[in-house]
């Protein structure tokens, strides 16, 4: 069985009373939370809502994004999840793109978006459609569906910032509870801590887990700072969180200003891009009762595949871990040949949580799948244990004079500065050298350029100091707290575009 909605059933009926979400001023149990997906679910088919059908949501973090997403798989239907940062008329081309025929979001959004489809409300107990209240059954909803059946479409964006929909397969997304319990031998007993935008591929693989394995949800509320986060694990007794650096830093420094009971949090992993050891030396001595351990994954591959056990936390912290034992995953050449353990390529994977392929886009798919493996366009090595490393991203590579950079190992240098916040390292047009190094800084306190250059001079070869140094209040982040890189680039690219326009315009005439 692979419908969360029909597998929530059963749990609701195997501990009706145990709690499934945590959320704010609400603790929701199994058997409240479905009969509050089951009143969806039928006022869904009410609306002629049957499978396959695409259902946008359009929901915060809540536990109405857990009701709302498992009601349209109860249908069969295709959840389509959208951010709540985005503009009325964004959220009505990816509707128009998706071809959904209906949205579910807040009452307050029900007249914002500007579409011509049916618009159904959801606020705890209740369910508005056209504004009237609905009364619909809750009886249990949950067709059969097989591992193969589309569960959901999710936004990407690639390296060029274009945005692209992954399609998960609910035999995609049920890899999730198998890689929590094989890799991080977690059980039903354990709380998870959600920081991530549950729009993204954390809400369907999480959902996936309650409705598996019957854990509880704790959604912790970064809008109103860290220190809500720090006092919810305490209360909730929260066992695991997993987030990205930026996320953990503003917890680190929450964490200094007020002391909270965290002997409840065990795991700490920290996803989605390359970490240094030192920033995860300092989330073991600010969480000292918690394995800080790291894990990788992409959308395309419904989440998290390849981590790093606890027992191994300490001994491969520089890791991101081995691939669950259902996957395959390769380092290759520009050629598509494997290489040998130390030796850096691009990491491929295969198996059973890889995407169906990107809706509507039969070239991107066939660029980014090839015979059955995924090219993630990121760079890493084994170890001789089989132990992965990640580098960086293939198109965040700075070529040099023909020498290659990794931005992640000049970052990891700078951001060792006492008075250095945030680093981001690109590359910059060059005539001479094709690109050169620079440093994009958010300070902590005084420091000059002239300083920052030499710091970098004492701790590495000269070719991968930085020639630019660029000071920021603030670095463009994308919706999941990791640097918007593709921004900065941008940016970089538009600023030289229009020195050589200047500059031409600047030369005398003949």
């Amino acid at each position: 069985m692979y419908n969360p909605g029909q597998l929530f059933n059963e749990r609701a009926k195997e501990h009706p009373h145990k709690v499934a979400v945590i959320a704010k001023d609400e603790r929701v149990d199994y058997v409240t939370l479905n009969r509050r997906a089951n009143r969806l679910a039928h006022a869904l088919l009410k609306q002629g809502i049957r499978g396959h059908d695409r259902v946008g949501i359009l929901l915060p973090n809540s536990s109405a994004f857990v009701v709302a997403y498992l009601a349209v798989q109860k249908v069969g239907g295709v959840a389509v999840p959208l951010d709540m940062k985005l503009p009325p008329q964004d959220v009505d081309e990816l509707l128009k793109f998706d071809e959904a025929q209906l949205l579910i979001t807040v009452p307050r959004m029900e007249g914002a978006v500007p579409t011509g489809r049916l618009v159904i409300a959801v606020e705890k107990d209740q369910v508005w459609c056209r504004g009237e209240l609905l009364h619909a059954s809750e009886d249990d909803v949950g067709v059969d569906r097989p591992a193969d059946d589309e569960a959901t479409y999710l936004y990407t964006s690639g390296s060029t910032g274009r945005p692209k929909v992954a399609v998960l397969t609910l035999g995609n997304l049920d890899c999730f509870p198998h890689v929590m319990y094989e890799i991080y031998g977690l059980t039903s007993h354990d709380v998870f801590g959600m920081v991530l935008p549950m729009s993204h591929v954390s809400g369907p693989i999480v959902v996936q887990e309650l409705a598996a394995r019957g854990s509880t949800l704790a959604i912790l509320d970064l809008m109103t700072g860290g220190r809500a986060v720090l006092q919810s694990i305490a209360e909730n007794r929260v066992s695991i969180i997993w987030g990205v650096m930026p996320i953990f830093q503003l917890l680190i420094r929450e964490a200094k200003m007020r002391p909270y009971d965290m002997s409840s949090l065990h795991i700490i992993a920290v996803m989605g891009m390359e970490t240094p050891v030192e920033f995860m030396n300092e989330l073991s001595r600010t969480f000292p009762t918690a394995l800080v351990l790291q894990g990788y994954g992409l959308t395309e591959t419904a989440g998290v595949q390849v981590g790093t056990p606890p027992q191994e936390a300490i001994r491969k912290m520089k890791s991101i871990g081995r691939p669950a034992s259902f996957m395959e995953v390769c380092i290759v050449d520009a050629e598509g040949r494997p290489l040998s353990a130390f030796e850096s390529g691009e990491i491929i994977m295969r198996g059973p949580a890889i995407m169906k392929g990107y809706y509507r886009d039969e070239a991107a798919t066939e660029e980014r799948i090839r015979d059955g493996w995924l090219y993630t366009g990121d760079v890493g090595y084994f170890d001789e244990d089989g132990y992965l490393y990640l580098l960086g991203r293939t198109d965040d590579m700075i070529i040099t004079g023909g020498l290659n950079v990794f931005p992640a190992e000049v970052e990891d240098v700078i951001r060792q500065h006492p008075q250095i916040k945030e680093v981001a390292v690109i590359g910059a047009p060059d005539p001479k050298r094709g690109a050169v190094v620079k440093a994009v800084i958010v300070p902590g306190g005084e420091v000059t350029k002239e300083e920052v250059l030499e710091f970098c001079r004492d701790h590495l070869a000269p070719f991968k100091c930085p020639r630019l140094v660029e000071f920021r209040e603030e670095l463009p982040k994308t919706s999941t707290g990791k640097i918007a890189r593709g921004a900065l680039r941008g940016t970089e690219a538009s600023q030289t575009t229009a020195h050589r326009q200047r500059d031409c315009q600047e030369l005398p005439n003949d």
